[in-house]
Parts: structure tokens; C-alpha cells; sequence
């Protein structure tokens, strides 16, 4: 009895010393370092903000006085990842993986050039950051001078022409580096994380799209690429050309809007905020828009996200004279109603016109802009 106890306790310290053996070589493969020196840190914050499994988890690494900082975590894949600095004035973002060692190295006054090495991507990544480095570093600093115009000139809050032309100029210069590097390396992950940086705007959808389509294997299967196709859709069905996407919004009192209510009249859809300089000019664009045109064929109708307390009056009624009165929509939900994300309304003020067929014919941030494709003949004589 004895001699099988000693068996039977000799088998469970094995069973439960494999285990324990097991589990740890589970964590190891799976486990991941970053480590790395950031200069010009302001404190000795960085916010390390990555999706994994499904859910978004943030963590805060502790740098000390010269920048050096280390970090250890989990996970089953690759992931991509951002580290912030300096209260999020500046960030760049990472990948990481199981079993991976990431180092670090760059200024937190110029994430652009930031260098990260480690997984394969941000190898790439790098490689490409070193190759159009003067560029790089050009930009960077010619920002930096038109955020300093801008602060010291309030009273006159436009930069220079000049700086906006050599920033125009280094843009394009890194955006045909981008398309080359896209156009040599279709399958690398890198491709994607540069579409995104390089691409991801209004006017070059189309551009985007094409490149998309010629991605390859595993680029062309990474998360990110499903959503910068999903974005695509979204621009295209919400661009110039399209049929509005339908929507279905309530006012302050309960009353119900819909799309549909507006076919047969031309429809200018405006989208601005209670805490937006420029949209009090807004209003006082869509007052004119509203008092020259028949109220019978055009209509207006304002959507207002909650963002603060409103610069001035942008309600219901936009002035004491009842004959300038439109609909105004307060939107409850903020930035997650579905609205703005089928209108892709990304900033503000936004102004969509909208034919009485339900095509948008024009897509503007000022109602000036749209009034000219307004036909004359609705014109008040």
C-alpha cells in the first residue's frame, strides 16, 4: 500500500511538473520584448495601445531620464501596435509578435524617423524610413515651422504660401517613393502600413484602390488591408457621382427625417460642430443659400455633433428672421452614428449636395462652394 502511494505520488508530481513545464514553454513562444531609447521624451510616459483578442489594450512603460525603456508581453500573432509620447503629441506604431525582440531608437520630436527593427516589417518599415530620410527630416522640420507661424501669429492664423507649396512638394516626393516601394514589394506587409499612411485620404481613394487589387499574398490577406477595403467602399459610396446612402435621423423634438423625404428637391445635407470656429460661417453660408433660393426645391438640413459648448447660435433657428429657418438634427450617439460614418464625415464642417434624384453632385466644406451647382432657374425672382 505504502510502495503504491509513493508510485501513484511519484506519477502526479511528474504529471503536474510537465505541466507546469508545458505551460511555460507556451508563455515563452508566445512572449515578446520591446526595448529601445527615446530622446527629447517630455516626462517618462509612453503609452503602448495595441487590438488583441478582440479587444484593445493599453499599457504604460516607464522611461527613465535618458530615454531607455523596456517592455514584456503577450501574443499568438502578429500585431501592430503604437507607442505615444509626450501626452500623444507624437507616436509611431510597431509591430510585434510571439517570440520577438523589437528595439527602438529615435527622437520623440521626430517619430517619423523613429527606427524600429526586429519582426520583418519593421525592418522594412525602417529601410524605407533611412532611404527617404532627408526628405523625412525636411518635412518634419518644415512643420515644425508652420505650427510655430500659426502660434505666434494668431491674428493671422494662415501659414505662409511658400512653406505650404515646399510641404506640398515633400509630400509628393514621399508619396511616389511609397508608390514605388508598393509597386517593387506587393507582398510585404510594410506595402499595406504605407497605402494607410500614404494613401488614405478622399483624393486618393482611387490610387488606393488600384494598389489594393494588387497585393499579393500575405499582404494582401493582413487585417488591415480587409480595412482599407472596407474604407474604400465607404468613400466610394459617399464621393461625388454616388447615390446617397440612405439615413434616418430624429430631431430635438422626436420628429423623424429620412432620406427618402427629399427626393424631388435638391437637399443641402450640412454636417458641423457645437464647438467649431468654422462653422459659424457655415450657418451664415447656408442663410444665404436659403434666402435666394425657392424653399420649395432646396432644403437644408444640419447635422450637429456634440462637442463642447456651441460658438454662438448654430440651433434650429439660425437667425430672427423666420424666413431663414431650416431642420437641424442633434446627434445623440456623437461620432458613432451611422450617419457620419456612411457620409465618411471624418472633419468638420462638411457640406453635401444632393440632387432630387438622391445623387451627390457636391461634396464641400463650405455651402459657397456647392451654391454654384445650384441650377439658376430656382433662383427667388
Amino acid at each position: 500500500m505504502t510502495h503504491s502511494r509513493k508510485i501513484s505520488f511519484c506519477l502526479a508530481f511528474v504529471v503536474f511538473t510537465s505541466a507546469i513545464l508545458l505551460s511555460c514553454k507556451e508563455q515563452n513562444e508566445n512572449a515578446f520584448a520591446i526595448k529601445g531609447n527615446i530622446k527629447n521624451l517630455k516626462g517618462n510616459a509612453i503609452i503602448f495601445v495595441r487590438d488583441y483578442a478582440d479587444s484593445v489594450v493599453v499599457d504604460t512603460i516607464k522611461a527613465d531620464k535618458s530615454g531607455d525603456f523596456s517592455f514584456e508581453g503577450v501574443t499568438d500573432t502578429l500585431i501592430l501596435g503604437t507607442l505615444y509620447f509626450n501626452n500623444g503629441a507624437s507616436y509611431t506604431s510597431l509591430f510585434v509578435d510571439k517570440s520577438s525582440a523589437v528595439k527602438v531608437k529615435g527622437d520623440a520630436n521626430l517619430p517619423d524617423l523613429i527606427e524600429i527593427t526586429g519582426v520583418d516589417v519593421n525592418d522594412d518599415l525602417t529601410e524605407f524610413k533611412k532611404s527617404n530620410q532627408s526628405t523625412l527630416l525636411a518635412r518634419a522640420k518644415l512643420l515644425e515651422s508652420i505650427r510655430t507661424g500659426i502660434t505666434q501669429k494668431a491674428q493671422a492664423p494662415k501659414p505662409n504660401p511658400d512653406l505650404i507649396s515646399k510641404l506640398s512638394n515633400l509630400n509628393y516626393q514621399l508619396t511616389n517613393s511609397a508608390s514605388e516601394y508598393i509597386k517593387r514589394n506587393p507582398e510585404k506587409i510594410a506595402s499595406v502600413i504605407l497605402l494607410q499612411d500614404f494613401f488614405k485620404d478622399d483624393d486618393s481613394a482611387d490610387q488606393m484602390d488600384k494598389k489594393l487589387q494588387n497585393l499579393k499574398t500575405p499582404a494582401s490577406k493582413f487585417s488591415l488591408t480587409y480595412q482599407l477595403r472596407q474604407y474604400i467602399n465607404q468613400v466610394k459610396a459617399s464621393q461625388e457621382g454616388a447615390i446617397a446612402p440612405y439615413f434616418t435621423v430624429k430631431d430635438s423634438k422626436g420628429n423623424e427625417m429620412r432620406g427618402d423625404q427629399y427626393r424631388g428637391k435638391y437637399l443641402v445635407l450640412s454636417f458641423v460642430s457645437t464647438n467649431c470656429p468654422l462653422c459659424l460661417k457655415n450657418r451664415e453660408e447656408l442663410q444665404e443659400i436659403q434666402k435666394k433660393y425657392k424653399g420649395d426645391q432646396v432644403n437644408i438640413l444640419s447635422i450637429i455633433i456634440t462637442e463642447g459648448p456651441p460658438p454662438g447660435n448654430i440651433g434650429p433657428r439660425p437667425s430672427k428672421d423666420p424666413k431663414v429657418d431650416w431642420k437641424v438634427v442633434p446627434l445623440e450617439e456623437g461620432w458613432a452614428a451611422k450617419i457620419l460614418a456612411d457620409y465618411n464625415i471624418n472633419e468638420l464642417p462638411i457640406n453635401i449636395l444632393i440632387d432630387p434624384k438622391g445623387k451627390i453632385i457636391a461634396r464641400e466644406e463650405s455651402p459657397a462652394l456647392i451654391q454654384p451647382k445650384l441650377p439658376k432657374q430656382l433662383l427667388i425672382q
